[in-house]
């Protein structure tokens, strides 16, 4: 039979209520808020419909919810125990201070997280707390942490909590849970009457309510929800760990640079992208994963899967955010720095400026070059690059005053002396030291020496028209490459390059060690029927050339001088090289092109070995006797021979003088890098201050600006013809993250997803 309570109006239930009974309603209520993401109907109607707890049979409450249980927990959750991963204590720190001072926002989640963790009472220093009553100093003491009771028993105070920051004490449960402020939520500071109001404090009953309220909130077992509580936690932990591979995913792939999306976004299409690709590979031998894209994927908009292109791009940006915080931190513990700019333009006709920036590691002492970010360039005066610079330090919050070195190329709108990029810095900022870059100007001289005289040319050209042939016909090519694969080097010829020095050492490196090789594969195009007749004519052109002597001393030459520039160019360009290296590979250098000067001897002897030609061409020439007039005064003509004139017309003593522009008076035969090594690990930088400021700033000084150039191959990887579109705030954080991959696969990106979380209302409670 229905009662008199169960026919009440539901609006009139509390009048009937007792004060413990209302307590009780309350705490439920304030359950329901706790867990109302979950955003129940059957929920709601429990609150409602609510009976008073019966300890001898199941309540109303209890049999609503064994009836609609069952409809929440309809899908099956796979046979796995989601292993939550510990907590950082610094983020929980962070996020959850130990000070209720600063207690800014009290949310549900910072309601349980104190319910299932006590804060600390930061019980000792107490001189904050110091106040004056007349000629009397008092101050919190820790007797005032304990309660002793009528029959001497004493007991803690556990709901008492100091703050340090402003010396008053808070009730944290009341602080957490009470309707009302008192002086115990806002911080209690009279110690004079301290006695009294903590023992009245904690008789009231808007205390008791309080802690009842997190006492119930912490035994999660003991409450009515427990089990959507418990149903609550489980979807939680579902979708972070869900989250959790998606977000090891994008590490992977935006760490090596590979595009993500694909023609489509369907789950087992063969063309859904790497992104997808690669959650199909793990789903593979993960059930969980595996579970979640057969009952996610494919759902289409409006469904919730975090699998879509959207939240990728999210997550994208959010973990280049944390790759650049930690580059610009490491920048200011540095303090001092160098900046290195460089530019090229995209596939799509934008100049991208490349900002990379050069600082010393705080532990290690070791120089390092940190890529930062793409910018779009809308002119290249000069004036127009230093406000571009300087707007983009300051949005990063990186002072220029700090800089201490620039490295940039050769052009005039860049190392100008009066107008320059290096000049306005310079105005802003004397101590920014401009470094021309070391790397351009030896790959510059090794260019114009290939151009230093019509031999040198000419034989340039050859290897040239000697790639060109091969590779303008796959046969040719492949009967190449059946020779070549005689030589035990592996090698391939190579074209040239217009600017790189080091495209020239390789393609002579090719020549010298298959000579053999590819006069022999000359040999069979020649007589190959198969081969046009202006191929073999071609081929016995080439031919002719291979087996003239002086073709065989330039390429044994060559070889041993552009292998030699090579060298001292990539020495160049590593990033760990300081000031004091540099003159010292150019000095060596220059003693190497000197010594080979006087061993032509040596290779000419192994250029005879190459071609079966003893003399050089010049000798076999029929000389012209030219006819001397009645009354002329000249002498006779002077005659050299093939072996003098080739060393004539090939050995300029202005070949010396082009290195020597490059050498620095500085001379320091002590390792600068190991010595401020040294110094940090004996852990004397604060008895030596002054000589760690300078060591540091030595080594910011950038030798060269390669690590602009770098960044250009993945600009055009990442920005290509398919991907012509592609937004440069997208661009920046591909790059970044690919550039920067140490940072990427070092970093912890579990916290980007409480970033995720908050930066917009997510259709799952996270």
């Amino acid at each position: 039979m229905e009662t008199e309570r169960e026919r009440e109006p539901k609006g009139t239930l509390l009048n009937g209520l007792a004060e413990n009974q209302f307590h009780a309603y309350a705490h439920l209520c304030l359950i329901y808020k706790i867990i109302h993401d979950l955003s129940s109907p059957p929920l709601r109607q429990i609150i409602h419909t609510i009976d008073l707890p019966s300890t001898s049979a199941p309540s109303q409450t209890d049999k609503v919810m064994e009836e609609q249980q069952p409809a929440r927990c309809a899908r099956s959750e796979p046979n796995i125990v989601l292993k939550q991963e510990p907590l950082d204590p610094e983020r929980v720190l962070a996020r959850y201070p130990s000070d209720p001072a600063k207690w800014d926002q009290i949310d549900d989640r910072t309601r349980e997280y104190f319910a299932l963790n006590n804060p600390c009472q930061n019980i000792g220093d107490f001189s904050a707390s110091q106040r004056k009553y007349g000629d009397i100093n008092r101050s919190l003491t820790k007797e005032h942490f304990f309660r002793k009771k009528l029959n001497g028993e004493t007991l803690s105070r556990k709901w008492l909590v100091y703050s340090p920051s402003t010396g008053t004490v808070f009730c944290y449960c009341c602080k957490l849970f009470s309707i009302r402020d008192n002086q115990f939520v806002t911080g209690f500071n009279d110690w004079k009457n301290c006695a009294n109001r903590l023992h009245e404090h904690e008789n009231s009953m808007d205390h008791r309510t309080a802690v009842l309220s997190l006492s119930s909130l912490g035994n999660k077992n003991a409450r009515r929800d427990s089990n959507i509580v418990q149903q609550h936690e489980s979807e939680r932990a579902y979708w972070l760990n869900i989250l959790k591979r998606i977000v090891a995913t994008i590490q992977f792939l935006s760490s090596r640079g590979l595009p993500f999306r694909g023609d489509d976004e369907l789950v087992g299409s063969p063309h859904n992208g790497n992104f997808l690709g690669c959650l199909e590979l793990i789903s593979r031998f993960d059930p969980l994963l595996s579970e979640h894209l057969a009952r996610y994927g494919n759902k289409g908009r409006g469904h919730t899967s975090y699998l879509s292109s959207t939240v990728c791009d999210e997550f994208i940006q959010l973990m280049a955010k944390k790759v650049l915080h930690a580059i610009v931190k490491e920048v200011k513990d540095g303090k001092y720095f160098s900046i290195i700019v460089d530019s090229t333009p995209d596939i799509t006709h934008v100049d991208q400026l490349a900002l990379v920036i050069r600082y010393v590691l705080k532990k290690s002492g070791e120089p390092v070059e940190r890529f930062l970010e793409f910018i779009p360039l809308h002119g290249h005066t000069a004036e127009h690059m230093e406000e571009t610079l300087k707007s983009e330090l300051k949005e990063l919050d990186i002072d220029l005053m700090d800089c201490r070195g620039q490295s940039y190329d050769n052009a005039s709108n860049m190392a100008g002396k009066y107008s320059g990029l290096q000049a306005r810095i310079k105005n802003k900022n004397p101590n920014a030291d401009f470094i021309p870059c070391s790397a351009h100007s030896l790959n510059l001289v090794g260019a114009c020496a290939a151009e230093c005289c019509l031999e040198a040319i000419s034989f340039f050209g050859f290897i040239q028209n000697l790639y060109n042939f091969f590779s303008a016909s796959t046969r040719r090519w492949e009967i190449l490459t059946a020779h070549l694969t005689k030589c035990e080097r592996g090698l391939t010829l190579k074209s040239l390059s217009s600017t790189r020095s080091s495209a020239r050492a390789d393609a002579t490196k090719a020549l010298r060690f298959g000579y053999k090789a590819i006069q022999d594969a000359l040999n069979e195009i020649k007589v190959d029927h198969g081969t046009p007749r202006a191929a073999q004519y071609e081929a016995s052109q080439l031919i002719t050339v291979m087996e003239t002597l002086e073709t065989a001393v330039m390429t044994v030459l060559w070889d041993e001088l552009l292998r030699r520039i090579n060298f001292t160019s990539k020495a160049l360009q590593e990033v760990q090289i300081d000031v004091c290296t540099v003159p010292i590979l150019h000095s060596s250098l220059i003693e190497y092109m000197g010594q080979a000067r006087n061993d032509f001897d040596v290779y000419e002897a192994e250029a005879k070995t190459l071609t079966a030609t003893e003399g050089y061409k010049a000798d076999s020439q029929r000389r012209r006797v030219k006819k001397v007039m009645f009354g002329e005064s000249a002498g006779p003509e002077v005659r050299r021979s093939g072996r003098e004139a080739f060393l004539i017309d090939t050995h300029y003593e202005d070949f010396t003088a082009e290195f020597c522009q490059f050498i620095s008076m500085v001379k320091d035969e002590e390792s600068v890098m190991a010595m401020y090594k040294k110094l940090l690990e004996l852990g004397l930088r604060d008895a030596f201050p002054n000589v760690d400021i300078c060591l540091r700033m030595y080594l910011t000084l950038p030798i060269a600006n390669c690590s602009g150039e770098r960044s250009f191959s993945l600009l055009k990887r990442v920005k290509t013809y398919r991907r012509a579109t592609v937004t440069e705030k997208k661009l920046n954080a591909f790059a970044l993250l690919a550039i920067e991959n140490g940072f990427t696969t070092s970093l912890d990106f579990e916290d980007i997803i409480e970033d995720f979380t908050a930066s917009k209302l997510r259709r799952k409670h996270l």
